[in-house]
């Protein structure tokens, strides 16, 4: 299991300027530290059990014939349920359960491609590895110059 989550920090407006978090997303931000300080000082990561409650679907799902072409459009943060999908088909490849895939397209968008471009290195080993044919990322900075808008 994979958790990807954006920490929620803001501060209030006038009259009273308060710093604010978001309650789960800095409960979740303190057990990434403790895991990040135990890695850097190159001890033996904390036992944590976290509470994960999965929703089986219906709709949101891969074809069942592989070489169905997939377009995948993930607005913002919303490339993880598809990286699910890609990882699920390399798993099917490496077991011999299925030679090959059909086409597979993912667009998806992110405000600062220095901040939240965070599958970068995912999506360019999946482009080469050929389990996605092409991927269009549209950031903020772009969008004066180009017209892509995925919502």
């Amino acid at each position: 299991v994979h958790l990807c989550f954006s920490a929620v920090q803001y501060e209030t407006e006038l009259p009273r300027r308060r710093q604010r978090v978001g309650l789960c997303t800095s409960w979740l931000g303190g057990i990434a530290d403790s895991l990040i300080d135990a890695a850097d000082a190159n001890r033996a990561a904390p036992v944590m059990q976290l509470p994960v409650f999965r929703r089986a679907t219906v709709e949101f799902r891969l074809p069942k014939d592989p070489l169905a072409p997939i377009i995948m459009v993930g607005p913002g943060t919303g490339v993880a349920p598809f990286r699910g999908f890609l990882e699920h088909r390399l798993a099917l490849k490496s077991s011999g359960a299925v030679r090959s895939f059909g086409p597979s397209w993912l667009y998806f968008g992110c405000r600062r491609r220095d901040l939240d471009f965070i599958y970068r290195d995912d999506l360019a080993t999946y482009k080469t590895g050929r389990r996605v044919d092409r991927s269009a990322g549209q950031h903020a900075h772009q969008a004066k110059r180009h017209c892509l808008c995925v919502r």
